[in-house]
């Protein structure tokens, strides 16, 4: 009970935190202050974690929560101060009454699909292959460790941005189990609806066509199939968009606080991922846009041009900046593992480069123009597919991208060329850079935010390019195509990986016998069922870098209360020595390994109780431990 009292107080924190942030930057615009209380809170949670886990080492509850508290307090004392104006109210009914009823549909559908996505998140464990191979390994090192350090359980990626790890943890550490963990994403759904809302409202759309394009952008099967998992990816798109709806919003009004908020949006996506370097830069290239439009006017002068990149640019590295500044400290290169040149001179050592790492498409590599055809055909033809999956390689973007997303946004910024160049140099232009800039262009969840385009692209011209005649047949094909990717989205959850899918029916049948297993190796991975039986207070010695074992995190147990040993060649003399102090201990290695062929040989100390997928798993027997 005490878990889930801290963690009501800690969301309760950090929510007021960022509402009272949004009302000190003086926001009366609801929307503004809506989209800027999630990242403001946003931001608190990841600087009240590194201040007490990184500086401090002390990554545990009490200390957390008094850090949130000071926050408050001081924000709190400020707008006590300064009384700020209070914002508006959202205009919730008045928006819903003058929806049409295909609209009516659209929004429906996306609150439903999302809540199907909270159910997802509380009844199942955390399931998704990278969350369970290096997202929540460092969080559980984390939490295991009272301090925020590199993630010993990932060799590749231990030192990778981690904001959205800190996002993670916070339930996480509160609860004292990862029951709420795979929750986070979908706070960050909602952050790039009202970030799409707000840029179609910019784009000229009505308040009601700005909830339904928010809705469209909802219904995106890989934002529904992301919300759910310990990815980062929806993140990062989500941050990509409110920096962007800030940018534009400078475009229209030059204040300070719509930079300090774009600048904490690319911030916190430059901390989220090693690619959010693009994506800031891409926000950096809209705010930069947005400042010389301004000027050109003769709303503000070429100092404040200077000024305003100089605050922005603040913003980001405060906000993301972290994870690079002690990566160049310790290791010397502020992007390890990856090796950075510039002209033939290596301008940071590294262990990896880039393309070591990157994925091939299905179907083999070919030119970008063919890879991205190969995947939004797939969405094009989406009645010959069973489901979606949130890590999709073919497709993913949906029916409504394919069949009407894409022709519309080319539409409407060709028109948005002749009308609103302000809008093309601040939102389309910087995300054109991206798309370039970036691998991955036929790869759905790194291109999030061509659906968000897409659904406000359609949205524009049915509200102004399509004949009125022609708008009820039209938006009855926009419906049709949302809810056939919401359906295919949500009826069929795969967990990738070869793992065993769950049916809607399966996932309501363990909601309602919540007595039933429910662990990753019970339902998905066949390898990680004998942890049914493993005690919670165990130690797994693992062999690490084994290639059978595909992750780690599922060892550590729901409540992160399992020793996890690594084992490196030639550490087989050292199992006793640490498996000895625990009171069930286990060997977890490759099958036809040394330490299995070691374990073997030695049968009355290691009893062999599980051999699945080339692992092998060997109970210690007490003599060993003794």
């Amino acid at each position: 009970m005490s878990g889930i009292v801290l963690l009501v107080a800690a969301i309760a924190a950090v929510a007021l935190g960022g509402a009272l942030g949004a009302r000190l930057l003086g926001l009366t615009d609801a929307l503004d202050h809506a989209i800027a209380t999630v990242l403001l809170a946003a931001l608190e949670v990841v600087v009240v974690s590194i201040v007490a886990g990184a500086m401090l080492e002390r990554y545990e509850r009490w200390p957390l929560l008094l850090g949130a508290l000071l926050w408050d307090a001081a924000l709190a004392v400020a707008v006590f101060r300064l009384r700020p104006r209070p914002p508006q109210r959202l205009s919730v009914a008045s928006t819903l009454h003058a929806l049409r009823p295909w609209q009516v549909v659209l929004v429906a559908a996306a609150v439903l699909a999302l809540a199907w996505r909270l159910v997802l998140a509380v009844v199942l464990p955390p399931f998704a292959y990278d969350a369970l191979a290096y997202h929540l390994t460092a969080a559980a090192s984390w939490v295991q460790d009272g301090r925020i350090g590199p993630n010993p359980y990932a060799a590749c990626c231990s030192r990778y941005p981690s904001n959205a790890e800190l996002l993670f943890g916070w339930p996480t550490v509160f609860l004292g189990r990862d029951t709420l963990t795979d929750v986070v994403q979908i706070f960050a759904a909602v952050l790039g609806a009202l970030a799409v809302a707000g840029l179609a409202r910019a784009a000229g759309v009505s308040r009601s066509g700005a909830l339904t394009a928010a809705s469209l952008f909802l219904l995106t099967p890989i934002v529904l199939t992301q919300a759910n998992t310990d990815y980062n990816d929806l993140t990062l798109a989500a941050l990509f968009l409110a920096g962007l709806y800030f940018a534009a919003r400078c475009a229209a009004e030059a204040r300070l606080a719509f930079l300090l908020l774009a600048g904490v949006s690319a911030g916190l996506a430059l901390g989220t991922k090693t690619n959010g370097v693009v994506l800031a830069l891409g926000v950096g290239v809209g705010v930069a846009a947005a400042l010389i439009c301004a000027a050109r006017d003769g709303a503000s002068t070429r100092r404040s041009v200077a000024s305003g990149l100089a605050v922005f640019a603040t913003a980001v590295l405060l906000a993301g900046g972290w994870w690079y500044g002690k990566s160049w400290v310790e290791t010397g290169n502020p992007v390890w593992p990856f090796r950075v040149s510039a002209f033939g001179t290596t301008v940071f050592q590294g262990s990896a480069r880039l393309h070591d790492y990157l994925t091939v498409p299905p179907g083999g590599s070919r030119n970008a123009v063919v890879e991205i055809g190969r995947s939004w055909y797939q969405d094009l033809r989406f009645w010959t597919r069973s489901d979606y999956s949130y890590e999709e390689r073919s497709g993913g973007l949906g029916p409504v991208w394919s069949w009407l997303g894409w022709p519309a946004l080319a539409i409407a910024g060709v028109l948005a060329l002749a009308r609103r160049r302000d809008l093309v140099a601040v939102v389309l232009v910087p995300c054109a850079l991206v798309f370039g800039v970036l691998p991955y262009r036929w790869w759905s969840r790194f291109t999030i935010y061509l659906a968000a385009l897409g659904a406000i692209a359609i949205l524009a011209l049915l509200e102004r390019g399509v004949r009125s005649r022609l708008r009820v047949p039209a938006a009855a094909v926009v419906v049709a195509l949302a809810l056939a990717g919401g359906a295919l989205a949500s009826w069929t959850l795969d967990p990738a990986g070869y793992g065993r899918k769950l049916s809607a029916a399966d996932v309501v049948s363990l909601a309602v016998h919540p007595s039933r297993p429910r662990t990753a190796g019970s339902l998905f991975f066949r390898e990680f069922a004998w942890l049914e039986h493993a005690p919670d207070d165990a130690a797994v010695a693992v062999e690490f870098d084994a290639p059978s074992i595909r992750f780690l995190y599922p060892l550590f147990g729901a409540k992160l209360d399992r020793r996890v040993v690594l084992l490196r060649p030639g550490d087989e003399r050292r199992v006793a020595a640490l498996v000895r102090a625990t009171p069930a201990a286990y060997l977890f290695v490759e099958q036809r390994g040394a330490f299995a062929r070691w374990a073997r040989a030695r049968p009355r100390r290691f009893r062999s109780i599980a051999t699945v997928r080339g692992t092998e798993v060997f109970r210690i027997e007490t003599i060993l431990r003794r």
